[in-house]
């Protein structure tokens, strides 16, 4: 894989494929975001390569109606923890962010019952990987 430049972050694709992101740095009022950081720790996740490791630990069982796989949902609680946000509700304040959102590659925030769904699906076996 080519070595990404420092304004592109990789994710990784359920087909374990790195998905080139290019992100501008920009430093305009209408641009600003609470969650700039998120960006550099987003980068060195995926250079440690969290984002597979989530995909092949908690494979997603994709249906017609499946918008995020784990491994958004998973990445998304990381970043929102290292993010100092501690309730679902912000968690979805914090993923329909402009940045996060291409990011994470998503094209609407997470909302609060698709967390709560997935997080009760992955259980207490889930939780135990995790940990």
């Amino acid at each position: 894989m080519e070595k990404a430049s420092p304004n592109k972050c990789t994710i990784m694709s359920n087909k374990n494929q790195g998905i080139q992101i290019n992100i501008k740095q920009d430093f305009i009022n209408d641009n600003l975001t609470a969650y700039a950081g998120a960006l550099q720790i987003s980068k060195y996740m995926e250079k440690i390569s969290i984002p597979s490791l989530f995909d092949k630990t908690f494979p997603t069982n994709y249906h017609s109606a499946t918008k995020y796989s784990n491994m958004h949902i998973l990445m998304s609680l990381c970043l929102v923890s290292i993010c100092d946000t501690n309730r679902i509700s912000n968690i979805e304040n914090f993923t329909a962010d402009p940045l996060i959102k291409k990011i994470l590659r998503l094209s609407k925030g997470i909302d609060e019952d698709t967390l709560h769904c997935r997080l009760n699906l992955l259980g207490e076996k889930g939780a135990r990987k995790l940990s």
